[in-house]
């Protein structure tokens, strides 16, 4: 009998214990199943089309916890998206615990190429342009400019110091076209390969649009497209591919065939610009407003050329392009 009783305390302590087994395990499962609430919820869609030769702005992400505590900083992408090349671009959004990868999401992202309208060719039009600057002497040029109602073009070197950027609002509000030359003038590491090359054309994007709200459709290369056509190896249809990448990001690109600076001085360039008696059709004139003696010269250019019906009007997109190459 008392044999009897023992194995059934025994039998009851054991199916006691295994009780708190099966409730440990099943409170482990639910805790598991907790791992699921765990995400990266993407802003926006989830496939997007973005126009080439804007700036890329992600639309966002955020990532929950199993409490639903934001871990949104937790979060690496892995993948880039390289704005200024039409293609295709998988950018992945990963939560990390440690080095491991707890929730994900993808984002596709379809560059697409810009629209760009016909051009028009003009009649008796000169298009000044003025490279280099913002600097000390921009300003004259437009007191010159607003004296006589003409409308000119300005590449501008973003790297300038802000007190000269400042003045980029100003160029804009009063008609006139501001225009890319780079961000850094550095030649030699501008045309090392396209990276080297759209990489510096992005950032002074992002300049432009600090300062103006805006972004450039137009540009010069440093040195003209002669010096990008040397130096551009790295393309597989060297030049003739940059400017294709150019126009599928909503870009032309100008040279120039009046350069009346040949001259380094004020009356060199008068000289160049109106002697002997010059006939412009359609005329793309450079000049630098870093150039002192070339804004000098510039109130008497403008006086001979309104003399002889010319009219003036800055670069835009219907402006054919001129090009060395």
């Amino acid at each position: 009998m008392k044999k009897s009783i023992v194995s059934i305390v025994l039998v009851c302590i054991f199916l006691f214990s295994l009780g708190f087994a099966w409730g440990d395990n099943t409170e482990e499962k639910t805790d598991n199943s907790k791992s699921a609430d765990v995400s990266v919820i993407l802003n926006g869609e989830s496939e997007i089309s973005w126009i080439c030769g804007i700036p890329f702005e992600d639309p966002g992400y955020t990532a929950y916890g199993m409490n639903g505590e934001d871990l949104t900083e937790k979060v690496k992408i892995k993948g880039e998206c390289l704005c200024w090349k039409v293609g295709d671009y998988e950018l992945s959004y990963m939560l990390m615990d440690g080095r491991q990868v707890v929730a994900s999401a993808t984002r596709l992202v379809h560059v697409i190429p810009a629209e760009l309208p016909e051009t028009v060719r003009p009649h008796r039009t000169i298009y000044l342009t003025f490279d280099d600057g913002p600097c000390e002497n921009t300003e004259l040029v437009l007191e010159t400019l607003a004296k006589y109602d003409v409308k000119a073009t300005f590449f501008i070197v973003a790297e300038r110091a802000p007190c000269h950027l400042e003045i980029l609002p100003r160029i804009i509000a009063e008609g006139h076209t501001l225009g890319i030359h780079c961000y850094s003038h550095y030649i030699d590491g501008l045309y090392w390969d396209e990276a080297s090359f759209f990489s510096d054309f992005m950032k002074a994007q992002k300049v432009v649009y600090q300062y103006t709200g805006t972004y450039a459709h137009v540009s010069r290369l440093p040195g003209g497209s002669r010096t990008a056509h040397n130096l551009i190896i790295t393309l597989e249809n060297g030049y003739d591919q940059l400017r294709e990448m150019m126009h599928n990001m909503g870009v032309r690109y100008y040279d120039w065939n009046v350069q009346p600076e040949t001259y380094e001085s004020t009356d060199g360039v008068e000289y160049l610009f109106t002697h002997p008696d010059k006939d412009y059709d359609f005329a793309i004139v450079l000049q630098h407003d870093t150039k002192g003696y070339s804004v000098l010269a510039l109130d008497s250019m403008i006086q001979w050329a309104l003399k002889q019906g010319y009219s003036f009007a800055p670069i835009d997109l219907t402006t054919p392009e001129i090009q060395f190459y």
